[in-house]
């Protein structure tokens, strides 16, 4: 997970996306240092310092035989670096152009072929970040969460002029850098460009919150803009992410999240709600403080600034965790926000393992979202196909679709009945297009993670408007009982 870095930037969130990209066979001729004996080298130095010596000197000097210093000097001439010059001998013009003026030393050069594997992206023609000349599409599972960016479609329809300008130009050193032999080397020529399989490459940015007085939240480009040709080589990638997040469309009803928390949360984020407004600030600063609530006094409780797949979450987590006893008998009920990014890419996945984790097995788990009820068959097709299909273990063992006015789109729940109860607010910016600030907590609290659970009961009433997700599932019935089910609450542990 991406790294937080201070109290004025907090890594909230990560974007993952999938760069569309295509493998190219490159063949091209590169020009390349190569080593020579170092006699030869120390031969060369000599005569390029003394301008002239005789044979006698350079035996003497290295202290040769004579049969050496004559086959010194026959490979010295038929390289073409030395000549005869009255009676001694001398560099010609081409031993004289080794040297570089810089440094003195001889450098030799020879013409070699380069035939790799090559990968471009198909929106501004560079390298992808990464430690490969050449991708190799690789199927993981996550994958079919994250959304992928679109093809620039006149460079993909002339892939192959744009591949050798972008090689031509800057992209070679970068390449060279990377995945050349050590030694200078410089192209002479591109003889071949042949385009080969297309591919998807799973990428990452992170989604940082800028703390100064107004809470901004926005992607950071930072790794993109540092990278690859003059450092913008990669802009064409960063307005299509701009334009992709644009396209999203972020809760708005954080209001009404906050009502609905103030029922159950024991005032633990709603003592920050105004008549009017959430206070956002004083939140901010109250989580940064690094203070314990004493709202909450039966278990273990943690406030935190990120998305359930953020740092900071999992940090309040491990926290609460371990003051838990957690087995595979108990239930995990997530409850989805109408949030674009939830539920997308390695990270989700890897956070949804680890809340169902207990006694070396996994607790059955049981996801629900929101949706439009006209939605329900498409979306539960897309839901099929992102969180069972292909996947040899399971995020969630069910997923049910609720009406989306049921519950306030911007809060995101997760429990454990009996053990502890996580919420998070998504709280709009007054510009709506503007990423929303994710807050929240997570509690051993015996009294909160009851009451959270009753309100989220109450609001989940009807039945027969859940629509089961998964074909051959079990059937609505049981899944509602299993979330309505609340148990009688279990003491977290003394802490140690």
């Amino acid at each position: 997970m991406a790294k937080e870095t201070n109290h004025n930037e907090i890594v909230v969130d990560t974007f993952e996306y999938l760069l569309p990209a295509r493998n190219f066979k490159i063949i091209a001729a590169v020009t390349k240092e190569r080593l020579i004996p170092l006699t030869m080298e120390y031969s060369l130095l000599v005569l390029h310092t003394l301008k002239w010596a005789t044979a006698e000197d350079l035996q003497s000097y290295f202290g040769l035989s004579k049969k050496e210093t004559g086959v010194l000097l026959h490979d010295l001439m038929m390289a073409g670096y030395v000549s005869e010059e009255d009676g001694g001998l001398a560099l010609t013009q081409s031993g004289q152009s080794l040297f570089r003026e810089s440094d003195g030393d001889p450098i030799i050069t020879e013409v070699a072929e380069l035939d790799k594997l090559v990968t471009f992206d198909l929106l501004s023609v560079s390298l992808p970040l990464g430690n490969s000349p050449g991708y190799r599409q690789k199927f993981a599972p996550y994958m079919r969460t994250i959304d992928e960016l679109a093809a620039d479609k006149e460079i993909a329809s002339n892939a192959i002029d744009h591949v050798r300008a972008s090689f031509q130009e800057e992209t070679f050193r970068e390449f060279n850098d990377k995945f050349g032999d050590g030694r200078a080397t410089t192209l002479y020529s591109i003889d071949y460009v042949e385009p080969l399989d297309v591919l998807s490459l799973p990428m990452s940015i992170p989604i940082k919150a800028s703390i100064n007085g107004e809470v901004i939240v926005e992607p950071d480009f930072t790794d993109l803009l540092e990278a690859g040709r003059v450092g913008r080589s990669r802009e064409p990638i960063i307005v299509a992410i701009m334009q992709k997040l644009r396209s999203y469309r972020w809760p708005r009803d954080s209001q009404d999240a906050f009502a609905w928390l103030a029922s159950c949360d024991h005032q633990l984020l709603s003592q920050f709600v105004t008549s009017t407004s959430f206070d956002l600030e004083a939140c901010i600063s109250f989580i940064l403080s690094g203070r314990k609530s004493a709202l909450a006094v039966d278990g273990v409780t943690e406030f935190f600034i990120g998305s359930s797949t953020s740092d900071g979450f999992m940090k309040a987590y491990d926290a609460v965790e371990k003051s838990l006893s957690l087995t595979a008998n108990d239930r995990l009920i997530w409850v989805a926000p109408d949030y674009p990014l939830w539920g997308k890419g390695e990270q989700f996945d890897a956070t949804a393992r680890k809340l169902r984790e207990g006694d070396g097995e996994a607790a059955f788990a049981i996801a629900l979202k929101g949706e439009y009820p006209p939605d329900h068959i498409s979306e539960g097709k897309k839901l099929t196909k992102r969180y069972k299909d292909r996947r040899d273990t399971l995020l969630f063992d069910e997923m049910v679709l609720f009406p989306l006015d049921s519950i306030a789109g911007s809060l995101e729940i997760i429990l454990r009945p009996g053990k502890f109860a996580a919420v998070i607010v998504y709280v709009a910016h007054t510009d709506p297009d503007r990423l929303p600030v994710p807050v929240g907590f997570i509690t051993a609290d015996a009294s909160v993670v009851h009451d959270v659970h009753a309100a989220l009961s109450d609001s989940l009433v009807h039945r027969d408007k859940w629509t089961s997700v998964f074909p051959n599932g079990k059937g609505v019935n049981i899944l509602y009982d299993k979330v309505h089910s609340i148990p009688k609450p279990e003491k977290p542990r003394a802490e140690e």
